[in-house]
């Protein structure tokens, strides 16, 4: 799957729902997200941001994140050079609100 997908339109698409998020989140329209910074949208974060249009963000992340983890192509397409500047600025907000969580049941992931 990772070597059939087009990484490209999969950051796109994170990087419209991003855009939409911030747009919703700051009040403005036509947000420039170039000069945009992390720290602005996080200072209006609140309890149930995330319960909204930016879910599909989220999980287009872990969809990226999964198949990098078995596929070197899927792991080059994460590269920060790979991304254009406002990809790369959806796709930090989205990891640096993203965790991982393993669980041990006997001994066992």
């Amino acid at each position: 799957m990772s070597s059939a997908l087009d990484f490209t339109v999969v950051k796109d698409r994170m990087l419209t729902v991003f855009t939409v998020f911030a747009e919703k989140l700051l009040d403005q329209t036509d947000l420039d997200i170039a000069n945009l910074t992390l720290s602005q949208v996080n200072k209006k974060l609140e309890r149930d941001s995330f319960e909204e249009s930016i879910t599909e963000a989220f999980e287009l992340f872990i969809l990226m994140q999964t198949l990098a983890q078995n596929s070197d192509v899927a792991k080059m397409n994460l590269e920060r050079k790979r991304f254009n500047a406002e990809q790369w600025k959806a796709y930090d907000f989205v990891r640096s609100h993203t965790g991982k969580i393993e669980i041990s049941v006997n001994g066992n992931l």
